[in-house]
């Protein structure tokens, strides 16, 4: 640290030495000396303490806040007003009595029941059935513009007759029919003579023995076209009774010379069996 009172003395023995050096004659002005080295600096003085600061004040108490003033208070609801009273529901009536049911009218007539169209059944040759002793009695084909399915009745004068026959289920109230036909629809191979067939039938009930049909007499037939469809109808009403349920039924070709009161088939050759249906009327 620097004294001061050091420095005033160093300056009190500069100034004496420029009086000195001015006082006594006037000398020349000798040449100026040269200029002395400046002298080092002296150290610097320690920077005194900084001293302490003071003690922050304490801070005012801060004042109380005001109390809120007190909400007034909420009025009170009125009182709900009183609900009318409902009025009195009136009383329900008293149901009358039911009155009495009328009579039940009279039914009215029952119309007539109306007709009924006729039914009918058909047969081909796969249906028909043949006598293994008849041997000129086939099944086959035969040209007729065309290849048919045939039952073929050879011409054989030596052999009294060639049956075709079926066991045909009856249906349902043909035991009762006002009538019934069988129809059996052939050809001829040859267009010349007579033809003496004839067809019949049977109807059994279940318990009764099923045995052969029966013919009705007929006249010679004239043998007509070749290759030509023809027909014979039978009436065979009386041959089926009520309760009846199996119908047998019946093509003949009578053939024996000689042997027939209406006369001789005398047609040279065969006949072709088609087809046979049988109608009812109900």
């Amino acid at each position: 640290m620097i004294n001061p009172l050091q420095n005033s003395a160093k300056i009190i023995l500069i100034t004496c030495f420029f009086i000195m050096s001015g006082c006594g004659a006037e000398a020349d002005d000798g040449p100026q000396g040269e200029t002395g080295l400046v002298g080092e600096a002296g150290p610097q003085g320690e920077t005194g303490a900084q001293g302490e600061t003071g003690p922050q004040g304490i801070q005012g108490v801060q004042g109380p806040i005001g109390a809120t003033g007190i909400q007034g208070e909420t009025g009170l609801q009125g009182d709900t007003g009183p609900q009318g009273a409902t009025g009195p529901q009136g009383q329900i009536g008293i149901q009358g009595a039911t009155g009495v049911q009328g009579n039940t009218g009279a039914q009215g007539i029952q119309g007539e029941k109306g007709d009924t169209g006729a039914s009918s059944l058909w047969l081909s040759p796969s249906d028909l059935m043949l006598q293994d002793s008849q041997t000129w009695v086939s099944k086959t084909k035969v040209f007729m513009n065309g290849y048919k399915e045939v039952i073929k009745i050879e011409k054989e004068t030596t052999k009294s007759a060639a049956n075709v026959s079926a066991l045909v289920p009856l249906p349902k109230g043909w035991d009762e029919a006002t009538s019934v036909t069988m129809t059996t629809y052939y050809a001829i191979s040859e267009p010349n003579g007579d033809l003496l067939i004839d067809q019949g039938a049977n109807g059994f009930k279940v318990g009764e023995l099923i045995g052969s049909w029966s013919y009705s007499p007929r006249p010679l037939t004239p043998a007509g076209d070749a290759n030509t469809l023809y027909s014979l109808v039978t009436d065979i009403t009386s041959k089926i009774s009520p309760q009846d349920e199996l119908l047998s039924i019946a093509f003949k070709r009578y053939m024996l010379e000689g042997g027939s009161p209406q006369g001789d088939d005398s047609n040279l050759g065969d006949v072709y069996v088609i087809a046979i249906k049988l109608e009812a009327e109900i």
